[in-house]
């Protein structure tokens, strides 16, 4: 009488008469949900309720249970055991039509937001791996040095982001990026920052820009102070206090021919320098985060730079925040000292060994648990002229 009855509304219905039958039946067909009786020959409903769900969890197979006893612990027990509903017997047919269109469509609903999450997943692939792909190439060739990085977000965008950007003969740009926050928006932010800190043939490149000279003269390449580059950035991005973000940044121009290197941090963490010998000296500078304040807010000592001199065989680290506090599960951060400690550790190993090995000694510090914040170092080594002719 029910299967008529749910026929009528619309709804193909096949009985089984216990368990055995009903394999039969879901061999046979596939089905949107199972009304089952707990009491069934051979096995009884919360036995059979039990295999069903070794199969198909709730949103996949949704189960209504029905039963002639009206005891609690068996509606307990019945939903306890992944039943989604139940009904009791005698059957008042509009209430179990009413828990069939609502399980139903939350079936429905589940699907919808399953392919949703399946197509965001798509996307958000898509957007790492082209992410991925603006990243430096690990052979960029720069004279006079040469370079190594790590980059490993925490989510599948990141916030942060690094680049290395050859500017001339002699001179070299190069960055670590950090957006407050993680996922989308912080990734379109740094894709933003990003693109504003790339080199072009007009007057809106913020880092370098040509200029004319004349005929004769040609056209030259106007480099761009780092802390200047920074209060540039500031303008771009100036405090927007509905989305609150902002990011720090670590600035750089090594000039091989001067043998100095020049940087600003935007509230971003000292880098530093291990010199051949292994000393290390840290590479502090005053600065305040681009975005936080707005233009008029801005002071001649919002942005900073500061001029080290460097010698062949000298390394500079800078990385992002997250390094730095990752904790271990004692919750005790990982620090600048042992960050120091390991960049003076790995001086012997080659440049691209020692910036992974800080990562490993994060890992092996947090237990090897997933990282809370996404993972940035830059490092670059001076090799001095001598190193032209080994490239040629």
């Amino acid at each position: 009488m029910l299967s008529r009855r749910l026929q009528r509304k619309g709804y193909i219905v096949h009985c089984a008469d216990g368990a055995a039958q009903a394999d039969e039946r879901l061999r046979e067909n596939e089905f949107d949900l199972i009304l089952l009786d707990i009491m069934m020959p051979n096995v009884d409903g919360f036995q059979y309720l039990r295999q069903i769900r070794e199969r198909w969890d709730a949103a996949e197979m949704p189960v209504i249970m029905a039963t002639a006893k009206t005891d609690s612990e068996d509606i307990v027990q019945a939903l306890k055991s992944g039943a989604n509903d139940y009904v009791t017997k005698p059957l008042d047919f509009q209430v179990v039509l009413a828990r069939i269109n609502t399980q139903m469509r939350l079936k429905g609903m589940t699907q919808q937001l399953a392919e949703a999450h399946r197509l965001l997943k798509e996307d958000l692939e898509r957007a790492a791996r082209f992410q991925q792909s603006q990243l430096p190439s690990r052979e960029v060739a720069v004279s006079g040095c040469q370079f190594a990085w790590t980059y490993l977000p925490c989510d599948a965008l990141g916030g942060d982001f690094l680049d290395i950007i050859p500017l001339d003969q002699a001179r070299t740009a190069f960055y670590v990026l950090d957006v407050c926050g993680h996922g989308t928006p912080a990734a379109l932010m740094s894709a933003a920052a990003a693109r504003a800190l790339s080199v072009t043939h007009d007057e809106s490149s913020i880092v370098a820009k040509w200029t004319k000279k004349g005929f004769m003269r040609g056209n030259r390449l106007e480099i761009m102070p780092p802390d200047e580059v920074t209060a540039r950035l500031n303008r771009q991005f100036e405090l927007d206090i509905e989305d609150g973000k902002y990011f720090t940044i670590a600035y750089a121009v090594i000039d091989t021919e001067e043998c100095t290197l020049t940087y600003t941090l935007a509230g971003h963490p000292p880098g530093v320098l291990v010199s051949a010998s292994g000393e290390l000296r840290p590479l502090p500078c005053e600065g305040i985060p681009v975005g936080v304040l707005a233009g008029d807010d801005i002071t001649e000592d919002s942005f900073q730079r500061q001029l080290v001199d460097v010698a062949p065989g000298d390394r500079v680290y800078f990385f992002s925040d997250g390094l730095l506090e990752e904790v271990n599960p004692d919750g005790e951060q990982f620090g600048e000292n042992r960050l120091h400690e390991t960049v003076t550790m790995t001086r012997g190993d080659s440049l691209q060994e020692s910036v992974d090995r800080v990562l490993e000694v994060i890992r092996e510090f947090c237990d090897h648990r997933p990282f809370a914040d996404d993972m940035s170092i830059l490092a670059l080594e001076v090799t001095g002229k001598e190193d032209d002719g080994d490239r040629a």
